[in-house]
């Protein structure tokens, strides 16, 4: 679950405000210090909800090898991932964007975990909000078409995604209209539904076929 990266930053720069960083000038110790904090962090008791493990980068022309501790939120391999590294010797943390130095200690990253839990609630809580109410806008769309569905008497299904319905209605054993209407436009775009279908049914009993497609790019005939 994805939090915006600059409140990922902003709760970094809150956390890590005013500690002395970790130095370690050799890269062996360097190396030492990273595969050690990734134990620790993955023993400080916080189940499979956050854990760390070793992974390596380079600098721009490769010149410098870096091992990290990439940490995860829940198992979350490419979302909120951050990375903990030495950089010209100064032990820093870093997820896409933000990059401050820290002081390597378990309870810092524990508080920078709860921190971040509290974001990832907030999150959730928005999204399961936003379902809520577009599952109850499905609800009452649905209600609208089977009641229209009962009067001019057509088989249907609805689908939909974030930000419309689309209408599957049969208009014979082999032809079928799709209508893709707005989540903002339903309430009048349904009221012209009724006519469209029984207009697309009289011309279809007469023979006739419809596709609707993108604009063609032809040489187009105005005679207005």
């Amino acid at each position: 679950m994805k939090i915006k990266k600059d409140i990922v930053g902003k709760i970094l720069t809150e956390v890590y405000k005013d500690v002395a960083p970790v130095i370690i000038e050799t890269p062996s110790e360097q190396r030492n210090f990273i595969e050690e904090l990734i134990k620790n962090i993955n023993k400080a008791g916080r189940s499979h909800d956050l854990n760390a493990s070793k992974s390596t980068s380079y600098s721009s022309n490769r010149s410098k090898e870096y091992i990290n501790a990439a940490i995860y939120w829940h198992g979350d391999y490419s979302d909120n991932k951050m990375y903990i590294r030495f950089k010209d010797n100064t032990l820093m943390m870093a997820d896409h964007v933000t990059e401050v130095a820290i002081d390597g200690s378990i309870p810092k990253i524990l508080e920078l975990y709860d921190k971040m839990e509290v974001e990832r609630e907030k999150v959730k809580f928005e999204i399961d909000k936003k379902e809520k109410i577009k599952k109850l806008k499905i609800n009452a769309i649905e209600s609208v078409v089977i009641e229209l569905a009962k009067k001019d008497k057509f088989e249907y299904y609805i689908d939909n995604n974030s930000i419309r319905v689309n209408l599957h209605i049969k208009i014979s054993s082999i032809t079928s209209l799709i209508i893709l209407i707005p989540f903002s436009k339903f309430q009048e775009a349904i009221g012209k539904v009724s006519e469209t279908i029984q207009t697309i049914r009289n011309l279809t009993e007469q023979g006739l076929q419809f596709k609707i497609k993108g604009a063609a790019r032809v040489q187009w005939n105005q005679v207005f």
